[in-house]
Order: C-alpha cells, then structure tokens, then sequence
C-alpha cells in the first residue's frame, strides 16, 4: 500500500498564465473595463474624487499596469468622481452694490446666476433680494440669483 500526504500547497493550475495588466488610466471607463476583460481579467469599479481626471475617466488600477498577475484575476479600476467641492456659507448680499456682491460671491467660490431690476422704495443699485438665504450651506460654485432696485416708482403727478 502506498501513502501520500499533500503538504497543502496550492496545485498550480496549468490553465492559465501570467497576464501584464494594461494601461487604462486616463481613458473612459467603458472602454478601460473592456481593455481589462479583453486581456482575460475580471473587475471591481470604485470611485474617488480627482481635480486632475476628468470625471468618469480612470485615475489607476491595482494591481498596477504592466504588472504581471494570473488570467483571471481582479482588477480593481478607480475612476474619476470628478473634482472634491467644498461646501460654502452664502454671504449675506441684501444691502450691498451689484459690483460688491459680484466680489462677495466670487470670493466664496459661488456665482452670480440672474440680475432683476425692479422698483422698490430701496436705493438704485442696492441688493434686495437674493435666492439662497445668507448662512445657508451650499457646494461651492453654486449659481445665486439677486434682484437689483431700480429705486422707487416715479409718480406720474
């Protein structure tokens, strides 16, 4: 009788080989995850803020590109959620010129999206309204729209 003992190592499989990784980073997820099946590899998609790659475009890959690994593996792909925003108090813009709200807003990162003129009992020029609430917390670049008096109605007496 004859006796044999594995000593638990893994039996190599014979059926694949080892495969580089390709270079998919900068390129537009879809066709990344096509490279990726193409060169006989599975996949897992995460994705992570990036200034610098456009939005759902690939940022890396792990394991790395050029890397040899076994056919069949996990490549795990990170793609661009696009640029981090912050989030920003609106200031307050009521009481103030078109020019300075322009700078106030500006210097919060938001934009100035509409301007109404209307005629009000308020000085000519002043902001009287704007369409987010001062203290309000908003993403940054965030459009705010203000209203303008054109300062009050001439009587026609």
């Amino acid at each position: 009788v004859e006796l044999t003992i594995s000593s638990g190592e893994a039996i190599e499989d014979k059926t694949k080989e080892n495969v580089d990784v390709p270079d998919v980073v900068n390129r537009e997820l879809s066709s990344a995850i096509a490279r990726i099946k193409d060169a006989g590899f599975s996949y897992a998609v995460y994705e992570a803020a990036s200034s610098s790659i456009t939005k759902g475009y690939v940022i890396s890959t792990e394991p790395a590109a050029g890397e040899s690994v076994l056919s069949g593996s996990e490549v795990v792909i990170t793609v661009s959620s696009g640029p981090e925003t912050e989030s920003i108090q609106v200031p307050k813009l009521i009481g103030l010129s078109k020019n300075a709200a322009l700078e106030k807003l500006e210097s919060a990162n938001l934009s100035l999206d509409e301007i109404e003129v209307i005629e009000s009992d308020y000085d000519e020029g002043t902001v009287i309204w704007q369409s987010r609430e001062p203290g309000q917390t908003v993403e940054e670049h965030t459009k705010i729209s203000i209203q303008i008096s054109a300062g009050p109605a001439e009587d026609g007496n």
